[in-house]
């Protein structure tokens, strides 16, 4: 019997792996997608509140008709299952905290070269570590801060050669970092002190980040007297915003996915190591030089992330090892 569990549990480890995996190639495809679109639209109309209303209303009309299809029934989507006040506060939170991300991710997009933007926001696991620490309430070894390190070191000296400075865009991406990593934590306390999935959370999240972006778009459009781009860039390129809300949709709810299979900091590890396609991606689609330097600082990220691994897997239960990706 014990034989027969073990192996049975060898083969759920082995599923699960498998289907990360999966989820992992097509979040990267996702993210290298949605960097180019958005750059190319943002490039065009200089409009980032109303592009991130656009993303984030994506999210609602998507969400709800993928939650739809996956047998979730209309009324429990209305009502978002009963939610304690509590949950809903959680809720707000980590909906104000997608849209700070995204926001400031495309102001720091729309003002400076891609790479750069990604540079930056390959910092998110050190804001995350503080998160979960002051949070969470998790602790975190000496090994576990060097491979942090060595991560971000690693994924910065990825894109050096690409790197021009832009100070407006740089506090753009360090705040989008502060942004993404609140809503990740609050988005794992919901997921741990409630009922709903992954996926109505993800839809919550995203109704709250459209209604605010909503009106934050219509200031934005007639205090800098955008109205005439607004909707030159519907009529002329409507297509580029349906691939980039699309691709914007399709990262983010495989985000979700992983981020119901792992701890937060886990996952922004995940998100940073992803970045780093991202960054090649824009090297190569902007046809610039790849250095010996790029090369070398992917050995010092992976490193970080093998490190990591070893160290949290270390470090959990046993019983905790079953339910985390490290």
């Amino acid at each position: 019997n014990n034989c027969i569990h073990i192996q049975m549990k060898g083969q759920s480890i082995g599923v699960n792996a498998i289907k990360l995996s999966t989820y992992f190639i097509f979040w990267v495809g996702f993210s290298v997608l949605a960097g180019i679109y958005n750059k190319n639209f943002l490039d065009r109309y200089p409009t980032p509140m109303i592009f991130t209303f656009y993303q984030t209303s994506c999210g609602v009309i998507l969400g709800f008709l993928y939650n739809t299809q996956m047998g979730t029934s209309v009324t429990n989507i209305t009502r978002m299952s009963p939610i304690k006040r509590p949950i809903q506060t959680l809720l707000v939170l980590a909906g104000i905290g997608h849209l700070v991300g995204t926001y400031l991710t495309n102001l720091s997009t729309l003002t400076a070269v891609a790479s750069f933007t990604h540079t930056v926001k390959a910092g998110e696991p050190l804001f995350a570590a503080v998160a979960s620490k002051f949070v969470l309430g998790e602790s975190f070894t000496f090994s576990t801060v060097l491979s942090l390190l060595m991560i971000v070191i690693g994924l910065v000296l990825a894109s050096s050669t690409e790197v021009h400075f832009e100070s407006f865009g740089f506090v753009s991406a360090l705040g989008s970092n502060a942004g993404f990593v609140m809503r990740s934590v609050w988005s794992k306390k919901v997921l741990l002190s409630s009922g709903l999935s992954n996926q109505l959370l993800f839809l919550g999240i995203s109704l709250v980040s459209a209604c605010i972006s909503l009106v934050l778009g219509v200031v934005e459009i007639y205090t800098f007297d955008l109205f005439g781009v607004f909707v030159q860039s519907l009529q002329e390129d409507y297509l580029t915003v349906l691939k980039a809300v699309v691709s914007h949709f399709g990262y983010n709810t495989l985000s979700f996915l992983i981020l119901a299979e792992m701890g937060a900091l886990s996952h922004s590890v995940g998100a940073s190591c992803k970045r780093l396609f991202v960054i090649y991606s824009s090297v190569i689609y902007f046809r610039n030089e790849v250095s010996f330097l790029n090369l070398a600082s992917s050995a010092i990220a992976v490193g970080g992330v093998l490190l990591y691994s070893y160290d949290r897997k270390n470090i959990l239960k046993p019983s905790e090892q079953t339910n985390s990706v490290v």
